[in-house]
């Protein structure tokens, strides 16, 4: 069946994702929450006519008198409500931390897609001036399902109903982040009440946050929200209907039929213009933050001029509160700081985000090579293999603190199937590259299983050796949703042999076809936090190309999965990317009739070129082998020549951090392992004639 959709392009988060890839919200539901109070409050509903028909004279006063204004703060309360059986509902302090950091940058117009706003708009582009800081997290642990946004619209915002009761919402901006119903079906990404009187400051007021849809890095929906907070509309109306005579009630944000939904590709078309009554004609202002597009980058003059007026009167007691003020005063920040990727080859991009409290004004950073920089949230490049360590001093007018990193960063050769084992990177999706996850409308992603259910995804390889051996696949999962419980949920990993037929943009071609080994996890052992080492049951031997792919059809109803994928334009029209339809046919990524996405997905295989060596088996000079595996306090390396203070061995972790090195002198070493975690981990041997991998694994203690 063809696909006909709109894309709604949505970055993840998660310590895969680069910070230039912006990502258009799914949907918000600010519209509907107010009209169905509208509809049962008189008062309500009188109010917010009132609050549009004096926005004209609202913008006219601000602009008069507040052009010139200091950065005005607000504190912020999180509240994550979440269900105990569902872990990922629970989100972290790095991802709410992130959220503040976005906040930040957009609402002063220091987001690093500023720069990204079309000419024509330029002139019109300002900051709203407003900072946000967390004041405190609540997190509330509760046997509640999904919140449905028409009758259970508060539900998470009381105690006695399983939810976390607002925090003087008056002088504290409030945003609860729950599970809001349809997630799995690119369902509603937050909604916000309108600063009407009897609605500020009462129980209800402030923001709710899917954990999903309305969270990750670079996800704009907080931004939204808030906009709708300090009472914007959308562009193209105030009401979400769909006609060139509805308005958003600003003149500097040019009339709109309907929400957009481009996609970064075409995002900036300029014959993206549904209305043509202007004067002059000026297309969508698909970059405002308040519309759906993937490249939301801006506010304008008028915006601001409503936020702030609205700053100045109703909800005026923000300005009054002592939540970010006790952060500052008397305390200095304390110092910290996250980097993405920790490990990569020579030329690997990190960016860095500070995540330091107690509000620091000025930022200096040492990245280990010489290499410094003194704004918030950097990136580096890493030219040189090495362990870089990595130090952030964070200051504001009380004090100073320092985090420092050891080894931070590891810098090594690694790629091209050099060693006995080797991680085999297709070019687009090697660790240098921004990844991202791509929602498809109706429900899932492109890269999941989705509403035309999809019932397998595979990434295409060529082996670097005449005859390879894979045991291993390492897995970035960008989304799980677990709604089943169902202990039986599993995915599925299989290798294709590259023999069977498929569609793509240039007619039938070599798709996958024969299954060559296949195995499952339990749904609940996955996670989207980190990369993921998935041992295959048997190793499989490849010869010709292959493929590396996920099957949904274990997974139990309302359980989706969805693999990171490269950004849209990366992959060079590779069509590497493959997908399984409902009618067992297969297409890739790029054909018209699919999703017309150049992307890579990121399923990396691990080909070596021998096979596991035994403890019985003769090993060969330069070569090595290792036991017990799996090892609890010692691993014993045995190699196959002579080690004269030459070799070094490294363990290294499955998301490529080195965890020790050794210089070995003996044939045979007994490696103390006994402070390592359970988990799985890499002896990598080097010598100047050669570099072998194996794998091996550290048992529960």
């Amino acid at each position: 069946m063809q696909k006909l959709y709109t894309l709604l392009a949505l970055t993840l988060v998660s310590c895969f994702l680069n910070q230039a890839s912006y990502a258009q919200q799914a949907p918000c539901a600010t519209v509907t929450v107010s009209q169905a109070l509208e509809a049962i409050d008189a008062t309500y509903a009188r109010e917010r006519e009132d609050m549009i028909a004096g926005r004209q004279e609202r913008i006219e006063n601000q602009m008069n008198t507040g052009n010139v204004r200091s950065t005005r703060k607000i504190s912020v309360v999180v509240h994550v409500v979440y269900n105990s059986g569902v872990p990922a509902q629970n989100v972290s302090d790095n991802a709410i931390a992130t959220m503040i950091s976005t906040l930040n940058a957009d609402y002063s117009r220091t987001n690093s897609d500023a720069s990204s706003t079309r000419s024509i708009f330029q002139s019109v582009a300002e900051s709203p001036d407003i900072e946000f800081c967390l004041d405190q997290t609540i997190r509330v642990a509760t046997s509640h399902g999904c919140y449905n946004v028409s009758t259970q619209t508060n539900d998470m915002k009381y105690n006695n109903q399983g939810g976390s009761n607002a925090v003087d919402p008056s002088h504290f901006l409030n945003i609860w982040i729950v599970d809001i119903c349809g997630g799995t079906n690119s369902g509603t990404a937050g909604y916000a009440y309108l600063p009407t009187f009897g609605m500020v400051g009462s129980a209800n007021d402030g923001l709710v946050l899917d954990y999903s849809l309305g969270m990750g890095n670079s996800n704009r929906t907080a931004t939204h929200e808030i906009g709708h907070y300090f009472n914007l509309c959308h562009t193209w109306s105030c009401d979400d209907s769909y006609s060139c005579s509805n308005d958003d009630g600003y003149s500097d944000t040019p009339q709109s039929y309907q929400e957009n939904f481009q996609t970064f590709s075409n995002c900036f078309d300029p014959s993206v213009n549904s209305c043509t009554s202007g004067n002059p004609d000026l297309p969508d202002q698909t970059e405002n933050f308040m519309d759906y597009a993937t490249c939301p980058n801006m506010f304008t003059i008028q915006q601001c001029a409503e936020m702030n007026s609205i700053l100045s009167n109703e909800r005026v007691a923000l300005l009054s509160s002592t939540g970010c003020s006790s952060q500052t005063s008397g305390n200095a920040p304390v110092a910290d700081f996250v980097g993405n990727p920790t490990s990569g080859t020579p030329g690997t991009n990190v960016q860095f985000t500070d995540l330091s409290t107690n509000t620091p004004t000025q930022w200096a950073w040492t990245f280990g090579d010489g290499g410094t920089a003194t704004s918030q949230n950097p990136a580096h490049t890493y030219a040189n293999v090495g362990l870089y360590t990595v130090t952030l001093t964070a200051t504001n007018g009380t004090g100073n603190d320092s985090e420092t990193k050891t080894n931070y960063i590891n810098i090594s050769t690694g790629g091209g199937g050099t060693g006995a084992c080797d991680t085999i990177w297709n070019p687009a999706a090697d660790p240098n590259a921004t990844w991202t996850l791509y929602p498809a409308q109706g429900g899932g992603y492109i890269s999941g299983n989705n509403a035309y259910g999809d019932v397998a995804k595979a990434e295409s390889y060529t082996p670097v050796n005449p005859t390879s051996y894979i045991s291993d696949i390492i897995v970035y999962i960008g989304d799980i949703i677990s709604t089943s419980g169902d202990p039986n949920s599993r995915l599925a990993f299989v290798i294709y042999d590259m023999d069977g037929t498929g569609t793509s943009t240039t007619g039938t071609v070599t798709a996958p076809g024969t299954i060559l080994g296949a195995g499952s996890v339990a749904l609940s052992q996955l996670s989207s936090a980190n990369p993921i080492l998935i041992g295959m049951p048997s190793t499989v031997t490849v010869n010709s190309p292959y493929a590396v792919g996920v099957d949904f059809s274990l997974l139990s109803a309302g359980d989706s999965v969805a693999i990171v994928t490269t950004s849209d334009g990366d992959a060079g029209n590779s069509e590497r990317s493959w997908e399984q339809w409902n009618d067992a046919t297969w297409h890739t990524f790029l054909e018209p009739n699919s999703w017309e996405y150049d992307v890579d997905l990121v399923l990396i295989p691990i080909e070596c070129d021998q096979l596991p060596v035994g403890i019985e088996t003769k090993v060969e000079a330069g070569e090595f082998y290792i036991f017990p595996n799996p090892a609890n306090n010692v691993l014993n390396v045995v190699s196959g020549s002579d080690l004269n203070n030459t070799s070094v061995l490294s363990v290294i972790d499955i998301s490529g951090q080195l965890i020790s090195e050794t210089t070995l002198n003996n044939k045979q070493t007994a490696l103390d392992v006994s402070q390592l975690a359970a988990g799985i981990y890499f002896a990598k041997l080097s010598s100047a004639a050669k570099t072998n991998t194996l794998k091996f694994i550290i048992a529960e203690k």
